[in-house]
C-alpha cells in the first residue's frame, strides 16, 4: 500500500526565471523536489505546440491525398508560373486574387473559367492555388471531366457499389474548391451536359466555388457544360480568363 505523500516547501532558484517555491514530495522510498513552474509550463506549451504541428501534417496529408494532384504538379506554386507576355501577367494576377482573398470568394461561392490555347499553364495556375489552399487547411479536389463522369456513372455500372449517385455528388459538394479540368474533351452529349450540369448545380445551390478549366474557347463552352452551368460560373463575379497566347509547354505547364 503507497504511504500518503509528505510535503515541505523551501525556496530555490531558476537561473532562467529566477526565485520560485519548490515543494517536496515523497511517495514511500521515492523523493523529490519540484522544478520551477515556469520552466515546467513551457515544456508543457512546447509539447503542445510539437504534438499540433504533427496533426496539422498529418491534415494537410489527407488534404493532399484527397485532392487528387497529379504527380506533376504536387509542389507548384503560383512562382512557378513564368511570365513573358501581358495575357500570362493578367492570368497570374487573377490567380493571385483569388488565393489571397479566397475567404471572400468561398463565402460568395465565386468560380473562375481558365480556357484558352493548348500549352498556356491554365492548369499549373489552378493546381498551384488548390496547393496553397491545402496547406491553409481547405479541401480541393482536382479532376479531369472524364474521371468526373466516370465516377459519376460508377455506382450505375456496379450493382454491389455501397455508393449511390446522390453519394457522389454529395462528395463533389463538399470540397471547399473543385477543379474541373479538360471540359471540351469529352463528347458532348446529353448525358454527359446532364452529369456535369448537376455537380455545377448542387456546389451553385451550396454556395461552393468552382475552377474550370478548358481549351475551348468561351463560345464553346456552351456545347460542352451547357447555358445554365455557363451562366452559373460566371454569377456574382466569377472570372473567365482567356488564355491566347502562345504554348511555352516546357516553360509553363498546360
Amino acid at each position: 500500500m503507497i504511504s500518503q505523500m509528505k510535503r515541505a516547501e523551501r525556496s530555490d532558484n531558476c537561473d532562467r526565471h529566477g526565485l520560485f517555491v519548490s515543494e517536496h514530495y515523497g511517495v514511500e522510498s521515492r523523493e523529490w523536489w519540484s522544478t520551477c513552474p515556469m520552466c515546467r509550463e513551457e515544456e508543457r506549451l512546447k509539447r503542445a505546440e510539437e504534438e499540433e504541428r504533427i496533426e496539422r501534417e498529418r491534415r494537410v496529408t489527407r488534404l493532399r491525398e484527397r485532392a487528387r494532384i497529379p504527380d506533376r504538379y504536387r509542389r507548384k506554386t503560383l512562382g512557378d508560373y513564368q511570365v513573358s507576355c501581358d495575357g500570362e501577367r493578367r492570368a497570374l494576377s487573377v490567380a493571385q486574387d483569388y488565393l489571397e482573398n479566397f475567404p471572400a470568394n468561398y463565402a460568395a461561392g465565386r468560380c473562375l473559367v481558365f480556357c484558352g490555347k493548348l500549352g498556356t499553364g491554365k492548369t499549373l495556375l489552378s493546381i498551384a492555388i488548390a496547393n496553397s489552399l491545402i496547406k491553409i487547411e481547405r479541401s480541393v479536389c482536382h479532376v479531369t471531366v472524364g474521371q468526373l463522369i466516370r465516377t459519376i456513372r460508377a455506382p450505375w455500372n456496379d450493382q454491389n457499389s455501397r455508393e449511390t449517385v446522390d453519394d457522389v455528388l454529395e462528395r463533389f459538394k463538399r470540397f471547399d474548391l473543385l477543379i474541373v479540368d479538360e471540359i471540351g474533351v469529352q463528347f458532348g452529349t446529353d448525358a454527359e451536359l446532364v452529369q456535369l450540369a448537376e455537380v455545377i448545380d448542387a456546389r451553385y445551390a451550396a454556395m461552393k466555388p468552382t475552377l474550370v478549366i478548358s481549351n475551348c474557347t468561351p463560345g464553346e463552352l456552351n456545347k460542352f457544360l451547357g447555358d445554365r452551368a455557363v451562366d452559373r460560373l460566371r454569377e456574382n463575379g466569377g472570372k473567365v480568363v482567356i488564355f491566347d497566347w502562345e504554348s511555352h509547354r516546357g516553360l509553363n505547364a498546360s
